[in-house]
């Protein structure tokens, strides 16, 4: 273990040895620096204590303030400034207004998270850090799969949270989002934080079930513990293993098949060549577009709408020639023997 038997107190091997396993599959273990996004909760407090005494490179801290919980949260913000600086450690902040900075039909939770990246990556970018790390656990893996189940979604939505995922900040720099605690539940690691004699902060909307994730994390999995299979939470983060193993092999081919119908102009508009479409299937053209719309950091379009724009893609050329808003600001066009991916500008 890299630090001293002193602040090693409380620690097991078998605990460090899972971490540093988690670090070296994830690709973060031998970085230089590593972000760390710090909410004060027990999760993201358990994550920063491991990275600090496990791993053998900088760790810098980085805070997000949604401006949602007034004053409770402006004490979590003074709360892990003041962590971060008890162990000597870069601190990096933001705060915003959440609920003005919504988009249009944005629920306030996706803003959250939109406005809480958006300030991780431009702060990783601007810090020349490769890897942000997330406190994201078994627990949150078990949850997602559940809803995105209930939400009618497929294997990739089954797949959950993965485990790294690469993003694009600032001037294009490559910045990878990594879960070094999904292997862990919530429970091992407030275990953890209390043989070490570390706090945290209790978020108090997490005992409220107005969300469906509280739902499902205070009443269905507990129950589902009881009644039904007490291992329910390793049983959904191994079926979204091997869910993510079938949803890495389709973007794998996806990829090569944008690699010859894809080209992009000096303006950055995309171009599908539609002869060297193809006889593609309409699976792997819903899989290009999603990877398509990751390529260029678009919202991701729900099943149905990724279906129907596979089916416009796959129209025959010189029937009558359509167009597909994806979001705000892009749209997907029938261009003859083109289909363009462009920015349109917003009426003003």
């Amino acid at each position: 273990m890299p630090r001293s038997d002193e602040a090693l107190a409380g620690v097991s091997f078998k605990f460090f040895k899972r971490f540093k396993e988690c670090g070296l599959r994830q690709g973060w273990w031998d970085a230089p620096r590593v972000l760390a996004a710090v909410s004060g909760g027990s999760d993201s407090v358990a994550l920063l204590d491991c990275l600090d005494v496990f791993f053998p490179g900088e760790v810098c801290v980085a805070h997000f303030e949604h401006g949602i919980r007034g004053a409770s949260s402006r004490a979590d913000a003074v709360f892990v400034a003041e962590l971060a600086r008890g162990r000597g450690l870069l601190f990096l902040s933001a705060s915003a207004c959440t609920p003005e900075e919504r988009e249009k039909g944005e629920s306030l939770e996706v803003a959250a998270r939109r406005l809480r990246y958006a300030f991780f990556e431009r702060a990783a970018a601007e810090c020349g850090i490769e890897y942000i790390a997330t406190g994201h656990t078994a627990d949150d893996q078990a949850e997602t799969v559940l809803l995105n189940l209930f939400r009618g979604c497929g294997v990739r939505g089954l797949a959950g949270i993965p485990e790294l995922r690469e993003t694009r900040a600032g001037h294009a720099e490559k910045v990878k989002i990594v879960r070094p605690l999904i292997g862990f539940t919530r429970e091992e690691l407030r275990a953890h934080l209390a043989a070490r004699g570390i706090a945290w902060r209790e978020d108090e909307t997490n005992a409220e079930n107005d969300y469906t994730r509280n739902r499902l994390r205070n009443e269905l999995i507990p129950w589902v513990k009881e009644h039904v299979n007490r291992t329910v939470v390793s049983k959904l983060c191994a079926l979204a293993e091997e869910c993510a193993r079938f949803a890495e092999s389709d973007r794998a081919r996806a990829g090569e098949a944008l690699a010859q119908v894809a080209s992009v102009a000096e303006c950055g508009t995309v171009f599908w060549q539609r002869e060297k479409i193809g006889d593609a299937s309409p699976e792997l053209i819903a899989e290009m577009i999603r990877e398509q719309g990751r390529r260029l950091r678009l919202r991701a379009l729900d099943r149905r709408r990724t279906e129907l724009l596979a089916r416009l893609v796959m129209r025959k050329r010189g029937s009558k020639r359509w167009r597909f808003q994806w979001q705000g600001t892009t749209e997907v066009r029938d261009e003859g023997k083109l289909i363009a991916w462009r920015t349109i500008r917003k009426a003003t």
